[in-house]
């Protein structure tokens, strides 16, 4: 039986919220006095914002004390929007076109940068009026 809650529920520190499997539950929700979790052990994890033009906001400290957004996913327009430094270590590739090797990949190897075309032309493009591609 559904049970309906009026006012805030209120748990102790490493008390979980478990859903799922009777037993263990699948999905937990816990705070340990320091951190806070959502542990998923069963299947694919999906956030879902069902709300006509909307957007899912990650937010964080933005390390003055305050927060910050740093991450958007625009349910209006329908991209993904960074408003922080995206950091990739050494041999991390950004992969784009084919989902397995991706048909451009743009990397660090710890010594040297690498921008490899796998497929196709390569082309740099400037659509700016009266302005130049330097190269140094």
């Amino acid at each position: 039986m559904a049970q309906n809650f009026l006012s805030d529920i209120k748990l102790g520190d490493n008390i979980y919220i478990r859903l799922g499997d009777a037993t263990n539950g699948d999905l937990h929700l816990h705070h340990n006095g320091t951190n806070s979790y959502i542990q998923n052990d069963v299947g694919h994890f999906y956030i879902k914002n069902r709300a006509n033009d909307a957007d899912i906001v990650f937010q964080s400290d933005d390390g003055s004390g305050g927060v910050a957004t740093y991450y958007t996913v625009d349910g209006g327009v329908g991209q993904n929007v960074f408003t922080k430094d995206i950091v990739a270590g050494d041999n991390i590739y950004l992969r784009i076109g084919n989902a397995t090797d991706g048909d451009l990949q743009i990397y660090h190897g710890g010594t040297h940068s690498f921008i490899d075309n796998q497929t196709g032309n390569l082309y740099i493009r400037n659509y700016s009026d009266d302005k130049n591609i330097h190269f140094q």
